[in-house]
């Protein structure tokens, strides 16, 4: 609704009253709530890695969840069908996608392949040989570090919110 319409009308000391009351407080200030939710709910576990130093002390899902958070509350259910749009959105060709998703594969497997061929069947890191059953593991471990850990709980909320926020209410005009 704009300023002009007849349910909205200012009064004598230009404040809006009528049907409209203008934008929400989170709607005002979406990002400033969306990094505290961000870090908030990304940071949490410090506390419990003080006490068993062995554990993760970071959590990757506080940036997707505030970024749902935040914009179901200050732009509805239109707002959060547009960010999940623009999580599928294809921005280059379909042949950088492939060589996006194959490449770590396929660089795992070679790596796979030398280190068959160069006989490095010990490492210290490890107790036992490292057999089919250890290589095996390698694309299960990356597909799950490279989809659950960075782009599907980080991006969403770093590049599909926040960046979109900050290009809406700052231009490059104003970067400078």
């Amino acid at each position: 609704m704009s300023d002009n319409s007849p349910s909205t009308v200012r009064n004598t000391t230009g404040r809006r009253t009528g049907s409209d009351p203008g934008p929400t407080w989170i709607s005002r200030h979406r990002i400033g709530i969306f990094l505290v939710l961000a870090f908030a709910l990304s940071w949490w576990p410090w506390p419990a890695t003080l006490l068993n130093p062995e554990s993760s002390p970071m959590v990757s899902f506080g940036p997707i969840i505030a970024a749902f958070a935040v914009t179901a509350a200050a732009g509805g259910r239109h707002r959060i069908v547009a960010l999940l749009k623009a999580i599928v959105r294809w921005r280059v060709p379909w042949s950088r996608y492939v060589i996006a998703l194959a490449g770590p594969f396929l660089i795992a497997g070679v790596t796979g392949v030398l280190a068959g061929a160069l006989a490095i069947t010990q490492s210290s890191s490890l107790d036992g040989p490292l057999d089919w059953a250890t290589w095996s593991a390698v694309p299960l471990l990356l597909l799950t570090t490279a989809v659950l850990g960075g782009p599907l709980f980080e991006e969403v909320g770093w590049r599909g919110f926040l960046l979109e926020e900050l290009q809406r209410r700052f231009s490059l005009k104003k970067g400078r």
